[in-house]
C-alpha cells in the first residue's frame, strides 16, 4: 500500500485504483501531493492533479521554470487541435498571451497595459481593446459601433463625466431622450 524511505511515515503511496499520493496515503485523484491537510475536497473535473497545502497562513503552488529567453506554456488540447487554448509566458520579453481558439486573444505587456484583439502598444490608430499602464482606455474599431452603453431597466445616468472625483457633466436617457448635462 505504500513506499517506504526508510522513515518513521510512507513518502508515497499507491492505492488500489492505482493513485499515487505523495505526503498523502489516501489520494483524492491520479496524483495527489500534499504537504498538509486543508480539509477540501476535489472537484471530479480537475482530479487529475491535486496540490495541497492547509498550513495556516501558507500558499500552494505550481511552478514553471523556464529559461531567461525561453516561454512557460500551459497547453489546453483536445483531439482535433492539441494546442486550441494556451496560457504563454515570455520570459525574453516578460508579457503574458492567452490564446483562445488557437489565436491570440489577450496580452498583458511588462508595464501592464493589457490589450484584447490588439498588441498592448499604445497605438491608438489600432483596432481593439486596451487598458494602458497609466489606466487610460482604447477602444478602436474600424467599422459598426464602437462601444454600447446600456441601462437594462429605468432611467438614469449612462455615463458620469468626472474631474477629481466630482462630477462635471453626465449622459442620461429618460424614455426616448437623451439628455447631455454640463455643469
Amino acid at each position: 500500500t505504500g513506499i517506504d524511505d526508510n522513515a518513521t511515515s510512507n513518502a508515497m503511496t499507491i492505492d488500489s485504483s492505482e493513485n499515487i499520493g505523495i505526503g498523502e496515503t489516501a489520494p483524492q485523484g491520479l496524483l495527489h501531493i500534499k504537504t498538509a491537510d486543508s480539509s477540501a475536497t476535489v472537484n471530479g473535473f480537475a482530479d487529475e492533479l491535486i496540490i495541497e497545502n492547509g498550513t495556516s497562513g501558507s500558499d500552494v503552488g505550481l511552478s514553471i521554470l523556464s529559461a531567461t529567453n525561453g516561454y512557460g506554456n500551459v497547453f489546453f488540447g483536445d483531439s482535433g487541435d492539441n494546442n486550441i487554448g494556451i496560457i504563454q509566458y515570455a520570459h525574453n520579453s516578460n508579457y503574458m498571451r492567452f490564446f483562445i481558439n488557437a489565436s491570440e486573444r489577450m496580452r498583458i505587456n511588462s508595464g501592464g497595459s493589457v490589450g484584447i484583439g490588439k498588441t498592448p502598444d499604445g497605438n491608438v490608430a489600432s483596432t481593439g481593446f486596451e487598458v494602458f499602464e497609466g489606466n487610460a482606455l482604447l477602444v478602436a474599431r474600424d467599422s459598426n459601433t464602437v462601444a454600447y452603453f446600456n441601462r437594462n431597466t429605468n432611467d438614469g445616468t449612462i455615463i458620469s463625466l468626472r474631474q477629481a472625483n466630482t462630477q462635471e457633466g453626465t449622459i442620461s436617457v429618460s424614455g426616448s431622450t437623451v439628455s447631455y448635462n454640463g455643469f
